[in-house]
């Protein structure tokens, strides 16, 4: 069994050794990693790993944010991105799954942060065992480029939406930020705006601000969150449905809000019965509560077929006039 561990400077000899290796110089040739220099600090962006067998040291992986590496070896790229570095160190370790082993952890580690949509690596152009391995592991071809002077294929891998439930019609799974475009339009719908509040997002920068900052933050913070509801049939996004954790509530409460072509289908009530069943069996939820407001009609008459009932008058923390409601007597 592989484990990944942080490198230390008691590691210099055997990298520096690695380093030697006919396999790995073939791999990356023009490299000078440095490894007294590069041991002997721990920026931010960076992540240096030894794996092990067993206890016994047989590779390194090195995690960056490509956006942030002082080199900006990437140039110019996006945010919530990472890359990755990775090599077996002694030829008789290859061809054995380790470095496949070493792979998964590594991506499980890069995507453990909510924030990250996509992995890139750089295999050389003509290291075609090297593709085949990235491909095997879901990683895309992207595009050819040259890095230092060297020529290269950049590959990618995008976060997999984390399913969570599906119903007769609807699949629900965790926003990502590639859903800016369906957000952007979902906020700025009438009913949003009407019942929900007009967030003064106008943008896809904005949209995708508003992901990451309370939709997916939600999602690590409480282990819970608003999440996309999506047709079977075509995976169109229709609209939100899911918790949330608010300051003025002691416990979470359910939300909802669906795009007005889809209004009136029955799709609303469909995704939030099996939501409630969710909190319940899932997240251990003993109370669900709900609010909305005095005009929202269409939301009382759906909280009420949920089988929830109006608790109490409360207002949240703008001032606003809501109603409570509670799965509990």
């Amino acid at each position: 069994m592989i484990s990944l561990r942080p490198a230390t400077l008691k590691d210099l000899e055997l990298l520096e050794y690695w380093d030697t290796q006919a396999h790995v110089i073939a791999g990356d040739p023009d490299d000078d990693w440095d490894w007294k220099k590069e041991l002997a600090v721990d920026p931010p962006w960076r992540e240096q790993l030894i794996a092990e067998l067993d206890g016994q040291a047989i590779g390194c992986i090195q995690i960056i944010d490509p956006a942030e590496e002082e080199t900006h070896y990437w140039g110019k790229v996006p945010k919530n991105l990472r890359a990755l570095d990775i090599w077996i160190g002694e030829a008789h370790h290859l061809s054995k799954g380790y470095g496949t082993q070493m792979m998964k952890q590594a991506i499980a580690r890069c995507f453990s942060h909510p924030a990250v949509e996509k992995i890139l690596i750089d295999p050389l152009k003509n290291n075609v065992k090297a593709h085949r391995f990235y491909e095997r592991l879901g990683f895309k071809f992207a595009e050819e480029r040259s890095f230092n002077g060297t020529a290269c294929f950049v590959y990618e891998l995008e976060r997999v939406a984390t399913f969570l439930l599906s119903t007769e019609r609807l699949v629900v799974t965790e926003v990502s930020l590639k859903d800016d475009t369906f957000i952007l339009e979902l906020v700025n719908s009438p009913n949003w705006i009407a019942f929900i509040g007009d967030r003064g997002i106008r943008t896809l920068e904005d949209a995708q601000k508003y992901i990451q900052e309370s939709l997916r933050n939600s999602y690590q913070k409480h282990g819970f969150g608003l999440y996309k509801m999506s047709l079977k049939s075509n995976n169109a996004p229709i609209g939100i449905c899911g918790f949330l954790k608010r300051d003025y509530l002691d416990f979470p409460d359910i939300g909802f809000a669906t795009l007005p072509a889809y209004e009136g289908k029955g799709y609303t009530y469909e995704v939030a019965k099996a939501t409630i069943i969710y909190g319940t069996n899932n997240l251990n939820l003993e109370t669900i509560l709900a609010i909305t407001t005095e005009a929202n009609t269409k939301s009382k008459n759906l909280l009420t077929k949920l089988g929830l009932v109006l608790k109490d008058n409360i207002v949240d923390d703008a001032k606003k006039e809501l109603l409570l409601y509670t799965n509990s007597p």
